[in-house]
């Protein structure tokens, strides 16, 4: 798509890579895996042609056996890497086998369901396919009892973001459930958590708002500086807090957020895949020289400002808790995490 050689679904115009992506998200993919998922009982050879001149196949039924073999065993889709406006060098100076010429890396998307893929092997010859595709095939050995709530939409995300001497998120939040429902036809929404894997002296998250927060001087502040492209200071309206290795700040729809300069952060979170609302980007442009998209209008109608002053880190930063000693604080320990994940796929 960005080297111009390839044009969306129905068209044979190349736009700029920003506008064919974001059709090839809403539109092509999505009218494409359905056309795939009616057509795949008539399938006899699935084929990858990802190596331009050596496309390497099998047939679909010794890829379905493969993938219910997979489908019950444990598996790790292929990541792939992103450099990005706020991109950091963590991955690149801890991370084997990266392309180090690349000017930073923002992202690691470690699972995120239609962007991965499951490579397969045999004899040396490598075979991709998506990850939607295997839980379009076995969905239910993945989810087992979740099956019947979410079908083959895999309800979780995994990534790694990286901003060491690179710059800060933009100040964002998610949807509603129904908002995103009403607006988006999305079924869920994205309540997240940042898990910090490794931080620079210094570095922050950005988390809730300042406890005397006028919600309508903050909207003032951040059309202003979008149309005058003025900076505002950030930690009169939203509060932030030192980022520590293992921290976990909890994030749920609605909650205004930012990582900050100089975090390693385990990303794990529901998801819907790319609904972000961005208010505030530090006035920085994308890798292409150009502002990311600003969605004030969206964010406003969906911030929780009761999120705020002292109930943020009593509410949204995690603790540790010794329960009990022996076999019985074990079992409630766990049963807290999963407590935890619970909250993402209810």
């Amino acid at each position: 798509m960005r080297a111009g050689s390839i044009s969306n679904l129905g068209s044979t115009a190349t736009n700029k890579a920003f506008k064919m992506y974001k059709r090839f998200y809403f539109v092509d993919w999505v009218v494409l895996n359905q056309h795939r998922t009616e057509i795949l009982e008539k399938v006899a050879i699935v084929a990858d042609g990802q190596r331009v001149g050596r496309p390497n196949w099998l047939f679909k039924a010794d890829l379905t056996e493969g993938l219910n073999k997979l489908s019950h065993s444990v598996l790790r889709a292929r990541p792939w890497f992103e450099s990005g406006s706020w991109g950091g060098q963590w991955m690149k100076d801890h991370l084997n086998g990266l392309n180090n010429k690349e000017v930073n890396y923002a992202w690691s998307f470690e699972l995120i369901t239609p962007e991965n893929g499951v490579v397969l092997e045999s004899d040396g010859n490598l075979l991709e396919i998506s990850f939607d595709l295997l839980m379009t095939i076995e969905y239910k050995a993945i989810l087992g009892k979740h099956a019947d709530q979410f079908g083959s939409y895999f309800p979780i995300r995994f990534d790694f973001l990286d901003t060491f001497k690179g710059g800060n998120l933009s100040i964002q939040c998610h949807p509603s459930k129904s908002y995103i429902r009403e607006k988006f036809g999305e079924t869920i929404t994205q309540d997240e958590t940042y898990y910090i894997l490794d931080c620079e002296p210094g570095a922050k998250v950005y988390l809730g708002f300042q406890e005397d927060i006028e919600p309508q001087e903050f909207r003032k502040a951040l059309e202003t500086s979008q149309l005058k492209k003025q900076e505002i200071l950030v930690e009169k309206y939203v509060r932030s807090f030192p980022s520590r290795k293992h921290e976990l700040f909890l994030i749920p729809n609605g909650t205004v957020h930012s990582s900050g300069v100089n975090n390693m952060v385990l990303e794990i979170s529901a998801t819907p895949y790319i609904f972000t609302f961005k208010m505030y980007d530090w006035l920085a442009l994308d890798l292409n020289g150009q502002p990311r998209p600003i969605n004030i209008e969206h964010a406003f109608n969906n911030l929780k400002f009761e999120r705020k002053g002292e109930q943020v880190p009593k509410e949204l930063i995690a603790k540790q808790v010794l329960f009990d000693r022996g076999l019985i604080g074990k079992y409630c320990i766990c049963q807290r995490i999963r407590n935890i994940f619970t909250m993402f796929t209810v």
